[in-house]
């Protein structure tokens, strides 16, 4: 079975969070047709990430391809989480962008992106 696209980039996002302190609780985490590329610990917070990765900025940031019906499916799958998981728990918003391939890039870590 082929490698799911984007995996490379997921596990650099992991990777890069994981480095700056988070606890991964989940990746790929799905919710009828609600889907969160990672859930995180962070602190007090439950921190729901999308990876969004672009070879080249020509088509602008990776970021920017969260628009307003992404954010509020992940909005929706982050509550949906919560209330089974953790319903006591404050949930963050984050973006991860990866600017490049896999064996050569750059990460933006954009917390509370929304």
């Amino acid at each position: 079975m082929a490698a799911r696209k984007g995996t490379w980039a997921e596990e650099a996002a992991c990777r890069y969070l994981q480095a700056r302190g988070l606890v991964i609780l989940q990746r790929n985490w799905k919710s009828g047709h609600f889907e969160v590329d990672i859930i995180a610990h962070d602190d007090e917070l439950i921190v729901f990430v999308e990876v969004k990765q672009r070879e080249m900025s020509f088509f602008g940031r990776p970021s920017e391809a969260v628009n307003i019906s992404k954010r509020q499916r992940l909005v929706s799958a982050a509550e949906q989480y919560l209330a089974l998981f953790a319903p006591e728990a404050n949930g963050r918003m984050d973006i991860v962008e990866i600017f490049g391939t896999e064996g050569n890039h750059r990460i933006n870590w954009i917390p509370e992106a929304f």
